[in-house]
């Protein structure tokens, strides 16, 4: 046998061995690709539920922090303006801390306006206070904040509670 011949029958067989390989290659990257398919739905039908809920407690937390909630809710009768902004302070933090692993489940955006609400109500609440005489009342401090916060073009709560019910719906 010569060499031409050996080197004609080798053709076939490293053509088909080729392509074998080629057709492989391609159905096994195939298989990956659905398997990754079926790996992101398994996540997202088990990580959509949590998120959801975290962006519900985020509006909760929106809701519980917003002045014209958070003040009727923390008011006592007698209390001295001091003593009511100190509530207020203490409430906005608590609220926030306690909510605070939520923003492992939300985007960077809704967790950045969360925390732009919280300083602006916070930023509202010692301004007010401190436009207050020592003997204001709470009522006094009541009537400033809610006077301050409704005057704002936008107001913080209303902001971020529109941004997370936007991302919300890109969810779903």
């Amino acid at each position: 046998m010569d060499v031409y011949t050996l080197l004609f029958s080798l053709v076939p067989v490293v053509f088909v061995t080729g392509i074998s390989i080629f057709i492989l290659n391609r159905f096994f990257q195939n298989e990956q690709s659905k398997r990754n398919i079926r790996l992101r739905k398994e996540l997202v039908s088990t990580t959509l539920p949590v998120k959801l809920q975290a962006y519900e407690r985020i509006i909760l937390l929106l809701e519980r922090i917003n002045p014209e909630q958070m003040l009727f809710r923390a008011h006592k009768s007698g209390m001295s303006a001091k003593r009511f902004q100190m509530d207020l302070l203490n409430i906005l933090r608590h609220e926030y801390e306690h909510n605070l692993t939520q923003q492992l489940y939300i985007s960077d955006d809704a967790w950045s306006l969360v925390k732009k609400c919280k300083e602006d109500i916070t930023k509202i609440v010692n301004i007010s206070a401190a436009e207050l005489n020592e003997d204001a009342s709470g009522i006094d401090l009541t009537k400033n904040i809610l006077t301050k916060y409704n005057s704002t073009e936008k107001r913080p709560t209303e902001i971020a509670i529109n941004f997370i019910k936007k991302e919300v719906k890109g969810l779903v």
